[in-house]
């Protein structure tokens, strides 16, 4: 005799699978970044990344198919802040700085967003931008990512030109190169990670920067 399943038992299953199922690749993007960043992204194999992460090798290839995927989603977490499928520059939290109604308060807005991308990402640029050298997909990769952060950071220079702040002399395109050159990881990284400033003091800095180099007086 075959046993009833009411629907809701259904649904509630399947979502209890699916939690769990995010929750595995969690574990397993979280032990990808303690091991890729202690011994670099080659040298990390399935099988370190199943045992660090506490699940099978058949998990880790169904839950992702290969280790450059698992890289891939290391990347896209880091630069977002979690697994929840909203791109960045669709974040509140990215999004703040366009509310803003002062240029200096639209500055520091941004920089203090900017400057929270930089500290989850800080680790895992160094390990994509090592690997891209000898792996040709994650140099595709690490341009996709370029181009998407160009696309987000030009946002303030069209901002601040849509409300005549930009300094006459500079297009949009130039002021978008220079948004893209400050607010990127290389000085983040050389200011904070190798001449220990605080988080706090690269956000005044860029704050600052961005002032200069694109506002009116």
């Amino acid at each position: 005799m075959t046993q009833d399943v009411k629907p809701g038992t259904r649904a509630y299953d399947n979502r209890n699978r699916s939690a769990q199922a995010r929750r595995t690749r969690r574990r397993v993007v979280d032990a990808a970044r303690r091991l890729c960043v202690r011994d670099g992204y080659a040298a990390t194999t399935i099988q370190a990344l199943a045992d660090e992460a506490g699940v099978s090798v058949q998990t880790v290839y169904a839950a992702f198919g290969s280790k450059l995927e698992v890289l891939r989603q290391l990347f896209d977490i880091s630069i977002a802040g979690d697994d929840a499928d909203v791109a960045l520059a669709d974040r509140p939290e990215w999004r703040a700085w366009q509310s803003e109604q002062h240029v200096d308060d639209i500055l520091a807005s941004f920089a203090q967003a900017n400057r929270a991308v930089c500290e989850r990402t800080a680790d895992v640029v160094g390990v994509v931008g090592a690997a891209a050298d000898s792996h040709p997909e994650i140099a595709r990769m690490w341009e996709q990512a370029e181009a998407a952060r160009y696309e987000d950071q030009r946002a303030l220079a069209d901002h601040l030109a849509h409300h005549e702040l930009l300094r006459p002399d500079l297009t949009r395109q130039q002021a978008a190169d220079i948004v893209w050159t400050l607010a990127g990881p290389g000085p983040y990284t050389d200011l904070v990670r190798r001449r220990g400033w605080r988080g706090s003091e690269y956000e005044h800095w860029l704050t600052r920067q961005l002032h200069c180099a694109l506002c009116r007086e």
